[in-house]
């Protein structure tokens, strides 16, 4: 998108009647990361999307490596208890955080062989031991 549509988009949700019943918080329950949520309505969620917005437009302006943009969160509507706060972005060259593949080696192949094998003596010991218990019976 173009900076002008994403700024349209802005001054589409810029009123005043969004802040006076929005509520917005990030918080952390635990020490993992799949332990964060967001507690928010639905005017609170319009007003960070718009924050997100606004930082995605001072991103394309000034995208050189290493500078830092401040994401501005500030009003009523942010929950003075949440425990989470995004201070500022850092904007990145490219499509994102690349990954490297983990190679298949020899240890990923031995374990592989390991478990079968192991599941194959569990298999064995359960039909021989089915076996002995119905000779016994019968």
């Amino acid at each position: 998108m173009s900076n002008e549509e994403l700024l349209s988009l802005v001054n589409r949700f810029h009123s005043e009647h969004l802040t006076e019943d929005a509520r917005f918080g990030i918080y952390q329950y635990g020490g993992g990361m799949d332990e964060n949520y967001i507690k928010a309505n639905r005017d609170g969620l319009i007003l960070y999307a718009r924050s997100i917005l606004q930082a995605a437009i001072a991103v394309r302006e000034n995208d050189t490596p290493g500078t830092t943009i401040p994401f501005e969160l500030n009003g009523t509507w942010l929950d003075p208890s949440s425990t989470t706060f995004i201070g500022y972005l850092e904007p990145i060259n490219g499509g994102g955080v690349q990954v490297n593949a983990v190679k298949k080696g020899n240890t990923n192949v031995l374990a592989s062989v390991g478990c079968a094998i192991a599941g194959l003596l569990i298999l064995v010991s359960l039909l021989v031991g089915l076996y002995h218990m119905l000779t016994w019976i019968f």
